[in-house]
C-alpha cells in the first residue's frame, strides 16, 4: 500500500475532462502517461520520473496518468499497446514520446523544463517557440504557419501522410473553406528523407527530429496555401476558433499565439523559405493578381556554385550555412566541368587577366551546383556572398561567406552567385537543363504497384513524355542490360525482365536523371529502407534482383536506352 501511495503522490490521476484542463494548465511542464484500462500506467519509468522530480522540484515538473478511453481528447490512443507520454506546458501540448525510451524521455523533459524556466524568468518578454503539431480530431496532424506576402496573410497547412492515406484531405479542406478561408493553391508531394530534413532544419536539435523526418517522409503530404481574403472577409474565424470548432483538442496550436515570431525578420524568412520549398513561383504568381499598391515579395531561384577546393574541404559547413540563411536547396548536382564547359560558362570574362587561372581552378576538381530558392533569392545570395575580390571581402565584409570560407593560399573566392534574375535563369538552365531519362516499372512491380508508382512520379513533378507497355524479348533484355553481360547475375536478370510486361516511360524534368535516381533509392531494398525509407525501392522492391524499377545512370545512357525502346524518337 505504501508503494501505491508513493506512486499516486508522484503522478496525479486525472479523473475527468474538467480535471484534465486543470492539470494541463499547471505552471511548468506536465508529463502525462496515457494508458489502457487493461494494462494500467507504465511502471518502468517511475524510478526515472521520481529521480527527475527530486532534482527539479514540484514547481516546474509535474507527472500525471490518464486512461485513454475516458477522454475524447485521447481518442487517437485508444486501444494502442505502446505507451505514450504527452508533454504540456501552459495548457498547450509541446511534445510526445512513444514507447518506454528512458534516455529520450529524460532529454525531452529536461529540454522543456528548461524552456518553462526561461518562460518564468522572462515573463512578458518571453516569445514562445512555434509548436508545429496539431491533431485533427485527435488523429490527423496538420502543420500551420503564417507569412505575409502582401496585405493578406497566407497560411500554409500541410496535411500529413496519415491523414492523406485515410482519405481525409477533402474533409479538412472543407473545414477550412466553411470557416471562410480561401484556398489559393494546393499540391500533393512525397518528400524524401533528405528533403524532410531540409524542410524541418530549424528543429534539427530537437529530440524527436528523426521521428518527425521518418514520419513526414512515410507517404504523400497534401499542401494548402490559404488566405483570409480581402478586408471584407476579415471577420472569418480566427485559427483558435476554427480549431475549436473542428474538435481539435489534442495539441491545439493557435498561430496568432504560438507564432509570435512572425513579426520578426527571422521568422518571416523562415515562413518564406518554407513556402518556397513547396511553391517556388508562388510570389511571382501572386504579383499578377494583387493590386498595384500591394508589395509582393517574389520567391526566386538563383544559382550557387561551390568551387573545387571548398567543396573538398568544407562542403558540410557550407551547405549548413546556406540553409541557416533561409535558403531551400531545390536542386543540386556535383559535376566535373570540362575546359570547354568552364569557358562557356565564364565567356563574359574572356580577356581578363584572371581568366586562365579561373578556368584552371574550375576544372581542377568537381564543383557543386545548387539551385537555391527563397524570397528575393538573387539579391539575398549576393549580399550573403560579399565582394568578389577576396581582399575586399576580408577587409570590408568579414562576415560575408566569401570571407568566412576563404581558403589559405588560394587567391580565388570559393563561391559563385548569379548577378541578376535573368542571369540566374540562364545559369540554372546551364547546370540544370530539362533532361529526359528512361524509367521502367519492372514486371513484378508493374503487376502489383503500377498505379502507386505512377502517382509518385506525377507528384514529384515529372512529365511523362512517352509511355508504353512492353514485354521484352530475351534479345531485347540482353541489349538493354548489355553493360552487365558476363556478370554472375546476368542470365537471371534477363529472364526476370522478360517474364512479363514492363512499363517503359520517358520522364522529363530539370535534372531528371539524378532526381529519378534519388527517387528510386539504392538497388538493395534493405539498404533503401535504412538510408531512404520513402524511396520507391524501399516501398515496392522485393530483392536486389526484383527491385521494382529501373533508371538511366547518366544522360548518355538515357539517350541510348530511350532509342532502344522508343525507336527513332526525337528528344529535342
Amino acid at each position: 500500500m505504501a508503494g501505491k501511495k508513493k506512486e499516486l503522490q508522484l503522478q496525479v490521476v486525472i479523473t475527468n475532462q474538467e480535471h484534465w484542463h486543470e492539470v494541463m494548465s499547471a505552471k511548468g511542464l506536465t508529463v502525462v502517461d496515457v494508458y489502457q484500462d487493461w494494462c494500467g500506467p507504465c511502471k518502468a519509468v517511475l524510478s526515472l520520473f521520481r529521480k527527475l522530480k527530486t532534482e527539479i522540484g514540484d514547481e516546474l515538473l509535474h507527472f500525471a496518468v490518464a486512461e485513454a478511453s475516458h477522454f475524447h481528447t485521447l481518442d487517437a490512443f485508444k486501444g494502442k499497446c505502446e505507451p505514450v507520454f504527452l508533454f504540456y506546458s501552459g495548457g498547450k501540448a509541446v511534445a510526445m514520446v512513444k514507447g518506454v525510451n528512458g534516455p529520450l524521455l529524460q532529454k525531452t523533459i529536461l529540454e522543456h523544463v528548461q524552456e518553462a524556466k526561461k518562460k518564468q524568468e522572462m515573463g512578458d518578454k518571453y516569445i514562445e517557440a512555434p509548436v508545429r503539431f496539431i491533431f485533427f480530431e485527435g488523429l490527423y496532424i496538420v502543420l500551420l504557419f503564417q507569412t505575409d506576402l502582401s496585405d493578406d496573410s497566407y497560411t500554409v497547412a500541410i496535411i500529413k501522410p496519415d491523414a492523406v492515406s485515410q482519405g481525409k484531405v477533402d474533409e479538412i479542406k472543407n473545414k477550412f473553406q466553411e470557416a471562410g478561408f480561401i484556398l489559393v493553391t494546393e499540391e500533393q508531394r512525397h518528400l524524401t528523407a533528405e528533403q524532410a530534413r531540409d524542410f524541418y532544419l530549424d528543429q534539427a536539435g530537437q529530440s524527436e527530429f528523426e521521428d518527425l523526418v521518418k514520419f513526414i517522409s512515410s507517404g504523400p503530404c497534401h499542401v494548402l496555401v490559404l488566405s483570409r481574403g480581402t478586408e471584407a472577409n476579415k471577420d472569418v474565424p480566427a485559427w483558435k476558433e476554427l480549431i475549436e470548432q473542428s474538435d481539435v483538442e489534442l495539441m491545439k496550436a493557435h498561430p496568432s499565439e504560438k507564432l509570435k515570431y512572425q513579426e520578426s525578420s527571422d521568422s518571416k524568412e523562415l515562413a518564406s523559405r518554407e513556402l518556397a520549398f513547396f511553391f517556388p513561383s508562388f510570389g511571382k504568381e501572386q504579383q499578377k493578381t494583387d493590386t498595384d499598391e500591394a508589395i509582393t515579395p517574389e520567391i526566386q531561384k538563383t544559382l550557387a556554385l561551390i568551387r573545387p577546393d571548398l567543396l573538398r574541404e568544407k562542403k558540410k559547413e557550407t551547405l549548413q550555412k546556406i540553409r541557416e540563411s533561409g535558403f531551400t536547396i531545390a536542386m543540386q548536382k556535383e559535376i566535373m566541368l570540362t575546359e570547354e564547359q568552364a569557358k562557356g560558362f565564364y565567356r563574359e570574362h574572356v580577356g581578363q587577366d584572371y581568366f586562365p587561372v579561373l578556368i584552371k581552378h574550375m576544372t581542377s576538381g568537381p564543383i557543386l551546383a545548387l539551385a537555391l530558392a527563397r524570397e528575393d533569392a538573387v539579391q539575398h545570395w549576393r549580399n550573403l556572398l560579399g565582394p568578389k575580390k577576396l581582399e575586399d571581402a576580408k577587409e570590408k565584409a568579414p562576415e560575408s561567406m566569401r570571407a568566412e570560407f576563404a581558403l589559405e593560399n588560394i587567391p580565388i573566392n570559393q563561391l559563385h552567385g548569379s548577378s541578376s534574375p535573368e542571369e540566374a535563369r540562364k545559369d540554372l538552365e546551364f547546370f540544370f537543363p530539362v533532361e529526359q531519362t528512361l524509367a521502367v516499372i519492372k514486371p513484378d512491380a508493374y503487376k502489383e504497384h503500377k498505379d502507386d508508382i505512377l502517382s509518385y512520379i506525377k507528384e514529384a513533378g515529372f512529365s511523362i513524355s512517352q509511355m508504353k507497355e512492353t514485354v521484352l524479348t530475351k534479345e531485347m533484355a540482353e541489349g538493354f542490360y548489355k553493360d552487365h553481360r558476363g556478370k554472375h547475375f546476368f542470365d537471371e536478370l534477363v529472364q526476370y525482365m522478360s517474364q512479363g510486361p514492363s512499363m517503359m516511360m520517358i520522364l522529363s524534368k530539370e535534372n531528371a536523371v539524378q532526381e529519378w535516381r534519388d527517387m528510386m533509392g539504392p538497388t538493395d531494398p534493405e539498404l533503401a529502407k535504412q538510408s531512404n525509407p520513402s524511396s520507391l525501392r524501399a516501398q515496392f522492391a522485393k530483392s536486389i534482383l526484383e527491385n521494382a524499377i529501373h533508371g538511366s545512370s547518366n544522360v548518355e545512357h538515357a539517350k541510348k536506352n530511350i532509342n532502344l525502346i522508343f525507336e527513332n524518337i526525337n528528344l529535342e
